[in-house]
């Protein structure tokens, strides 16, 4: 037994965790709608599926103490009994959901309140129906929230003690429970009157509480299952056999499952969060799925309390089986199910009394209590203003008022043991308005006056035939004898017609009698204007806009600014200055305090009441404001500020200017809204009179114009307006061409404005396209007589067909050719350079040994011949330069470099052939650094200075750099004989020098020029030449500036003139000449050499422990073989890391790079002598 101060705690606590989550929801809606939908975006409740989750749970406030307490007694006393309570709704929305889906978007689109409020406004905006239906509703709610009272109560008893217990701590616990959620309820269900905001933070903790009470049931259910599976084969099959027995489908079993049915559509509470509360952007769908889902977890989870409790509780007769929930944890001694059961039940009790008590306190505020009010005060109008602010306290003291007399109900019913009784003699009553309801949705035809006549009788039966036999003793001379001891008026016996059930007898009559009735008098009574005009719009599918009418635009007897005083209680001070910017752009001037109203802004400051105080007492409160005469501003409508006239002159001048063009034009703003137009425009498209006005989306007249085929376009409508919408939104300009009804036909042409918004022109071209069509009515003609010829025409092109083909062949065959040359041109060049390589290592070798044992005329000789020699090699370079260029195998590779470097090689390279020829080489320093290829732009200024020196007979060279804003300017100068201007562009050609200057005995193949050319060209280098006979001639070469980097200095440059003297030197080449030349260079040098002409003699060498300081290896050896390849093997086998230097005749990159990538120098072939010598001191130094 827990005490009942803990019990009190525990519930005051519990209350505290609903008033938290729904202050957290209100707080959340408030927030979203103050910042806009993003800042609401991360919100617990305010995502559409979390809002769909929580419109699902909230629908589960259906499952009250009754589902909670009294189905386990209802499975207890018969088998399955229980289950019509789940099934009515399961069936419902799992069959019936295009029904709950229309009765939705009804709701939704007419804002209704109230149940109360849709079955008035549907049927005629008759306040006497609404105030009827909230009577029923009153009769049917009240005895079920005391239903939860009684439960709460009886549980206090159960799980806290003895009643003296309760009343020593804190008096009647049902009244104790009605103070505290009449607190909660007037907090968080009176906070706004605004019909947008709904109760966020209500539902927000009815689906808390929807959650919590399943999780209780199911903690008592695990438990119970606990239990059984303890007890004895035998007595569990007993129990289990009665408590699963078959089901009885009965009437009592199928008038049940129809009640349970239709009270989810005609209790208020359940109308309430299904409809009422209903929000926008809401996945709905999902409550199809997820209600049907828990009802059914609830109707299984019966099942094994229900046979666990009559085990337990079997011997005692006086224990009511509604009990077993409380009595089992207690029975199992299990402390904490004891107190989740307590919780659960304390959660399906007041989330139905605070739902239930909010949707009857609106309808009894709404239909009752405020036309009341408007009604006592229809001498006084400024009552009738201030009714939004008295508003809000009546609502608040009707919840009071209606918890109050549930509270006084539930001293009357404690006498009723079976709460499964109470509950479905409310339902019944709900289930009254059930036709209402459902001929609302489809039944045109359907009259006020017959559902309120059908209403009437329905809850005579009910009450005749359910409520009395209920209440009454069973001996009661009305039960037994009759109404006036009429036997055939007997409760269970009218007209003779007996029953032997008495919810399935009292459901057959009520809704039998209700449904003929309300039938009847529909056919026989003549519809008035306004049950046409409801039925209309209640009946029927929303169809487009309709178009604005004159009627909406006239005047009423309402002033703006009654208007204006009554709508502030009820709106947000921001949504109401929206809504008048928009009646103002609607009707296109300004609407001033004194002015009347129009027609269409007294109907939508209706619909805006409508949604916060039901359709018939917004109705009643402007006919009475339209009835009364209490202001007059007729002073004030004759007042316009300076502000006024000055807006109203430039809009006259904006509009003259408009209408002057001869082309229509339209414009919107931002929010894609009519801001201006001219005449032209309305009469181009025949649009009907007053159909434009500023502020019309743009939306409606696109649909305006498909409708009339104007749009035109293969795809549907809606897609074809939405594709205008888009570019719109997009600012995407456009141009289209229409062919209007009547044949005339428009360019259209639309702009988007800097700060948004579009204009949009349009221009009649019917002439322009009827001079289009002759043109093209000539050039079909014209297109006949080319026609006629079309045979020469189609053998001509056979013809040029043929010739392509042959063309192609030659192409092919000249790029075959050309390949060819280029491998020619590859192979031979290197063959060329292997005797050449041959000879000059050995006049290199020759002219150390002669010394100066010969004459001068014999070492004249050798240096003729090595001069000769070279320039052989030069001629052979420079072919193959040409021969990689055509190729395009030559690549730049660009790096960062001082040009320093450059000229010291230059000069060191042209100083002795220049100071042969009697010339100055002047190289002028530079601190420069260059960004380029060093090699391809060294060989460009090779080329250059040559030339220089080559065609220059006296006077100077001279090579510098100057500093361009554009790039350093490396410029070549010499005092030559100079180029003719005529010549200047063709000595670039490749094979052409000039005659006239021409060196005796030092022809060339005039390609040098050819080559800087080219080498330009792939670098992106400027190439300039200036040039004036008997003067001289300047080259010179843009290049792009570099960034200085750390250099590094060649230790060969330190020690000039060291000789080769104790070098053990292993040379490696397939030609013998070569190494027999290279062999007789280096002993010159002082070196012992040893030879090696392929891969086995070189490992012979290493393996007989002949380790060399050096090895110069040939690239390409014999059998694809080469040089790199047998290095590598040969520091594998070896396993010393020895210097080495490749030699070849090719200096292409790819090779360069694999020496480099192998860790090797290398030397092109035909090898400097002073060269080699340098690299092999700096190498073996290094080593």
């Amino acid at each position: 037994m827990v005490s009942p101060s803990n019990l009190l705690s525990l519930a005051l606590l519990y209350i505290c965790i609903l008033f938290a989550v729904a202050w957290y929801a209100d707080r959340s809606a408030s927030r979203s709608k103050e910042e806009g939908a993003q800042a609401g975006r991360f919100s617990l409740f305010l995502g559409p599926t979390s809002r769909g989750i929580v419109y699902a749970l909230s629908l589960a406030v259906y499952c009250s103490s009754w589902t909670f307490y009294g189905a386990v007694g209802s499975a207890t006393e018969s088998a399955w009994s229980h289950a019509p309570i789940y099934l009515g709704p399961i069936l419902l929305f799992l069959f019936g959901w295009p029904l709950i889906k229309r009765l939705l978007a009804v709701g939704a689109r007419h804002r209704v309140t109230s149940i109360a409020d849709y079955i008035g406004a549907r049927y005629g905006k008759r306040q006497s129906l609404a105030v009827m239906v909230t009577f029923v509703a009153t009769a049917a709610v009240l005895p079920y929230i005391a239903l939860q009272f009684k439960a709460l109560a009886q549980a206090w008893v159960i799980v806290g003690g003895s009643v003296e217990e309760v009343e020593a701590i804190g008096g009647d616990t049902a009244l104790l429970v009605a103070i505290v959620l009449a607190v909660f309820t007037i907090l968080f269900g009176t906070r706004r009157l605004d019909g947008s905001e709904r109760h966020r933070g209500v539902m927000a903790a009815i689906a808390v509480e929807s959650v919590v009470k399943l999780l209780a049931f199911i903690a008592v259910a695990v438990l119970a299952l606990s239990y059984l599976g303890k007890v004895p084969v035998e007595v569990r099959a007993e129990h289990t056999s009665q408590a699963l027995g078959e089901v009885s489908f009965s009437a009592d079993f199928i008038a049940r499952t129809l009640i349970s049915a239709l009270a989810i559509l005609c209790l208020p509470r359940q109308f309430h969060v299904m409809v009422v509360e209903a929000q926008e952007n809401t996945r709905i769908g999902i409550a199809r799925w997820l209600f049907p889902l828990y009802l059914s977890l609830f109707m299984f989870l019966v099942v094994p309390i229900s046979i666990a409790g009559a085990s337990i509780f079997s011997v005692s007769s006086n224990i009511t089986p509604d009990v077993y929930v409380q009595l089992l944890p207690i029975a199992l001694e299990s402390k904490w199910v004891t107190v989740a059961a307590f919780i659960g039940g304390i959660s399906a009790a007041t989330g139905m009394v605070i739902v239930a008590t909010v949707s009857l306190a609106i309808m009894i505020t709404n239909e009752v209590v405020a036309p009341i009010v408007l009604r006592l005060n229809a001498d006084s109008p400024a009552a009738v203003l201030k009714l939004g602010d008295s508003l809000r306290r009546i609502r608040q003291f009707t919840i009071a008022g209606i918890l109050l007399a549930a509270w006084l109900v539930t001293q009357q019913i404690m006498g009723i043991t079976w709460l499964a009784q109470i509950g479905f003699i409310s339902f019944l009553a709900a289930a009254q308005l059930a036709p209402a309801v459902l001929a609302g949705l489809y039944w045109r035809k359907a009259h006020g006056i017959g559902v309120i006549v059908g209403l009437l009788a329905g809850l005579l039966l009910w009450f005749y035939c359910a409520l009395l036999p209920a209440i009454l003793p069973p001996d009661s001379p009305l039960l037994l004898r009759g109404l006036l001891d009429i036997g055939w008026l007997r409760p269970m016996h009218l007209l003779g017609i007996s029953g032997e059930h008495r919810l399935a007898y009292a459901t057959a009559w009520s809704l039998g009698v209700n449904v003929l009735a309300m039938v009847s008098l529909s056919w026989l009574l003549r519809p008035s204007i306004a049950d046409i005009r409801q039925a209309r719009l209640f009946t029927d599918d929303p169809g487009p806009e309709p178009l604005s009418s004159d009627n909406e635009y006239q005047l009423s007897l309402i002033r703006v600014s009654q208007l204006q005083a009554l709508l502030p209680p009820f709106m947000e001070p921001t949504e109401l200055r929206q809504m008048w910017r928009q009646f103002e752009a609607r009707y296109q001037q300004r609407l001033l305090p004194g002015d009347r109203a129009p027609g269409f802004v007294v109907d939508q400051v209706e619909s805006v009441l409508a949604r916060i105080i039901g359709a018939t007492s917004a109705h009643q409160a402007m006919e009475q404001l339209e009835s009364s005469q209490q202001l007059a501003y007729s002073d004030l409508a004759g007042m316009v500020s300076d502000a006024s006239k000055l807006n109203t002159f430039n809009r006259e001048l904006l509009q003259t200017t408009v209408e002057s063009l001869l082309q229509g034009v339209s414009v919107v703003d931002k929010e894609l809204r009519l801001v201006a137009w001219n005449s032209r425009y309305e009469e181009m498209f025949h649009y009907p009179e007053r159909f434009l006005y500023v502020g019309c989306p743009i939306e409606r007249v696109y649909r305006f114009n498909a409708e009339r085929g104007i749009l035109g376009g293969s795809l549907p409508t809606e897609q074809e307006v939405s594709k205008r919408l888009d570019w719109l939104r997009e600012g995407n300009p456009h141009r289209l061409e229409r062919i209007l009804p009547d044949g005339t036909v428009v360019d259209i042409r639309g702009n988007p404005l800097p700060h948004g918004g579009f204009v949009t022109t349009y221009i009649d071209i019917t002439d322009y396209r009827e001079v289009v069509t002759q043109l093209e009515e000539a050039k079909i003609e014209l297109e006949a007589r080319v026609a006629s010829d079309s045979q020469n025409l189609s053998e001509t092109n056979a013809r040029l067909r043929q010739e392509n083909r042959l063309r192609a062949q030659v192409e092919s065959r000249l790029r075959d050719a050309h390949q060819t040359k280029t491998r020619f041109m590859s192979a031979t060049s290197h063959d060329l350079l292997q005797p050449i390589n041959a000879a000059r290592l050995f006049t290199a070798a020759l002219k150390p040994q002669l010394g100066d044992t010969v004459g001068s005329n014999a070492l004249r000789v050798v240096d003729q011949i090595d001069s000769s020699l070279q320039r052989a090699e030069q001629l052979i370079a420079e072919l193959r330069e040409i021969s990689r260029l055509d190729s395009g195998r030559q690549l730049p590779r660009r790096g960062h470099f001082p040009v320093s470097a450059l000229f010291d090689s230059l000069s060191q390279e042209f100083l002795h052939p220049a100071t042969a020829k009697s010339l100055r080489l002047n190289v002028a320093h530079s601190s420069a650094w260059l960004y380029s290829d060093q090699n391809l732009l060294h060989r460009m200024l090779q080329n250059l200075v040559a030339n220089a020196v080559k065609y220059t007979r006296e006077g100077r060279v001279l090579v510098g750099l100057r500093r361009r804003p554009e790039g350093a300017e490396i410029q070549v100068w010499d005092t030559g004989p100079g180029i003719a201007r005529q010549d200047q562009g063709r000595i670039f050609q490749e094979f052409e020098r000039l005659q006239h200057q021409s060196a005796a005995g030092d022809e060339g193949l005039g390609l040098g020029l050819a080559i800087v050319q080219r080498y330009a060209d792939l670098l992106g280098h400027q190439l300039q030449l200036r040039s004036e006979p008997g003067l001289g001639t300047l080259f010179s070469l843009t290049v792009t500036y570099g960034q200085a980097q750390a250099t590094r200095q060649e230790a060969c440059a330190e020690i000039p003139g060291r000789d080769l003297e104790g070098l053990k030197i292993l040379c490696l080449d397939n030609e013998t000449l070569i190494l027999e030349g290279m062999e007789q260079l280096l002993q010159t040098m002082g070196a012992r050499v040893n030879i090696a002409g392929n891969r086995e003699q070189l490992l012979a060498h290493l393996v007989n422990g002949q380790r060399p300081d050096i090895i110069l290896a040939d690239y390409h050896l014999d059998d694809g073989d080469t040089g790199i390849n047998v290095l590598l093997d040969a520091r594998k086998h070896n396993g010393a890391d020895m210097p080495c230097i490749i030699i070849s005749a090719d200096d292409s990159d790819v090779i360069r790079d694999r020496a480099k990538a192998a860790g090797y120098r290398f030397l092109p072939k035909p090898v400097n002598a002073a060269r080699l010598r340098a690299l092999i001191l700096a190498l073996t130094r290094a080593g």
